[in-house]
């Protein structure tokens, strides 16, 4: 989740482009709406992801339940902040605006990859799971005669040893930690494509599908079709 939060800050970075690099033109009162909320909403954003990855860095390099809550609440912010941002970019999808904040509303309807559903209990239980995930993941480590081992620990056995019994111990073990997160994971799957869902996605794969300049439809033959060409290598 943290590396999600460093991701979005580089949405952040694409959205304080200009809102127009052409020549001066009067601007309708629909597009110029458009442009002011494309400027407040990407001013406001940053604030809250700047804060969030304050929270996620934070709770990544000491995890403890005030960290994990403090993350939680500065998530939860975000979350409830984008999903009203998708809803309110929406209200443009027929304006003709010029080029540089059109990108700038698409990018707005595609940019969380955890869209939150409007319940504002939802939201706060999403980023609860979010943030426990998260800590679980970090926070764990495998024991064995005496010993425990974190993820950091095992990813330098899994990349340096070649001791075919201490691998397989490290892959075998680090199975054991992810138990816990199945049914956080199931409970964010079912929130997330709620959440997808009421912005006018049918699921969030579907979301996911449209972040590539194309439709969901469009991104699936062409991954089949360069899936096509190597599969002969397999």
């Amino acid at each position: 989740m943290f590396m999600i939060r460093m991701s979005i800050l580089v949405v952040a970075a694409c959205m304080a482009l200009p809102a127009w690099s052409g020549k001066s033109a009067e601007l309708s009162p629909e597009a110029a709406a458009a442009r002011a909320f494309v400027a407040e909403t990407s001013a406001r954003l940053k604030a809250l992801w700047m804060e969030s990855a304050q929270a996620a860095w934070a709770k990544a390099t000491n995890i403890t339940e005030e960290t994990i809550a403090a993350e939680t609440a500065a998530s939860a912010k975000v979350l409830a902040a984008e999903a009203e941002a998708v809803r309110e970019a929406a209200r443009f999808n027929d304006v003709e605006t010029d080029a540089d904040t059109r990108r700038q509303l698409e990018i707005l309807k595609t940019m969380s990859s955890s869209p939150a559903p409007r319940d504002p209990e939802k939201v706060a239980e999403l980023a609860a799971i979010m943030s426990r995930m998260e800590a679980i993941y970090g926070a764990g480590k495998v024991c064995d005669n005496g010993r425990c081992r974190d993820l950091q620990e095992l990813t330098r056995v899994m990349a340096e040893s070649r001791d075919a019994d201490e691998l397989l111990a490290a892959w075998v073990g680090w199975r054991t930690v992810s138990p816990e997160i199945r049914p956080l994971y199931q409970r964010f799957v079912a929130l997330t494509r709620e959440g997808a869902r009421q912005i006018g996605f049918d699921d969030l794969g579907a979301l996911w599908r449209s972040g590539y300049d194309m439709t969901p439809e469009q991104f699936a033959d062409e991954v089949e079709r360069l899936w096509a060409q190597v599969a002969p290598l397999y």
